[in-house]
């Protein structure tokens, strides 16, 4: 019975939609000079946030997943030292449905890797090693 129920698990996944590294979708980071407090997450909690390549993929719990245009944005600001930052992710619907999905977006950080070395993000505890 469990090789059947890990084969089903293989077969169909774990029903997190998933995102390819090399996806030309991945949003960049915008660098703002100051967080103006309208950049909050609203609906969506972060999952897990892992940087796999040039990628930063992050899992987030999020409502309103009636809405097909909903919009996940990351702004960042420079850390404490020059060699931080701090983001916070901004969650956009106009839909009020309730329904609750999970799903992972990337990020391009190819240009930050070159002047960063973290990234803090607000709702997580430790901080990405860029």
């Amino acid at each position: 019975m469990k090789i059947i129920y890990l084969s089903l698990i293989l077969l169909f996944g774990c029903g997190v939609e998933e995102i390819s590294v090399q996806d030309a979708s991945c949003k960049q980071i915008e660098i703002v000079s100051t967080i103006t407090g309208k950049e909050k997450i609203g609906l969506a909690t972060i999952q897990s946030a892992v940087v796999v390549g040039n990628s930063l993929n992050v899992t987030f719990n999020y409502g309103g997943g009636c809405d097909p245009n909903h919009n996940f944005q990351i702004f960042a600001t420079q850390g404490a030292d020059s060699k931080s930052l701090n983001a916070v992710f901004a969650f956009n619907t106009t839909d009020a449905c309730k329904r609750l999905d999970t799903k992972t977006f990337c990020f391009d950080i190819t240009n930050l890797k070159k002047s960063y070395t973290s990234i803090k993000i607000n709702g997580l505890k430790d901080a990405i090693v860029l």
